[in-house]
């Protein structure tokens, strides 16, 4: 799950049924599923206007005002993505893809995806500092945690 900036919408990612669902808190209402093949985990950008989503081996961003779905950013060589994790200014995500052991910087303004940088094994959740300085990815396999 995702909250927005604001606090006024959570977004829940349903891998199974491959839909993100927006609900309400005020009401606790779910408004209309958005489909994302394989959903997983999601980041918000800072601005709360664009949601990604980690889905089907690649980033899927969400127009949160309309719910649109855009051009998804393909992650070349990932078998199965799953943490999400923006920079402070929104323009950088970083995935995790469990089964590479890797995690994959993309750059959300060019829309490229950099060389995956090697962590430790079956790399899960993932977090950026407030500053933006470090990144880091938590492995799932080796109980451990890897600095970037």
């Amino acid at each position: 799950m995702t909250v927005s900036p604001n606090g006024k919408t959570v977004y829940a990612s349903d891998y199974a049924s491959g839909q993100v669902v927006p609900i309400d808190v005020a009401t606790g209402t779910a408004g209309t599923p958005i489909t994302v093949p394989d959903a997983n985990f999601s980041a918000i950008t800072p601005d709360g206007k664009t949601l990604w989503v980690v889905g089907n081996d690649e980033v899927v961003p969400i127009d949160t005002a309309t719910g649109t779905v855009g051009t998804p950013i393909a992650l070349p060589g990932s078998t199965e993505p799953f943490g999400i994790a923006l920079s402070p200014s929104g323009t950088m995500a970083y995935v995790t893809d469990y089964t590479q052991d890797v995690v994959y910087p993309v750059n959300l303004s060019t829309r490229s995806v950099g060389l995956p940088i090697p962590v430790g094994s079956e790399a899960f959740f993932i977090t950026v500092t407030p500053d933006g300085k470090t990144v880091y990815s938590v492995n799932y396999g080796g109980a451990s945690v890897t600095p970037i």
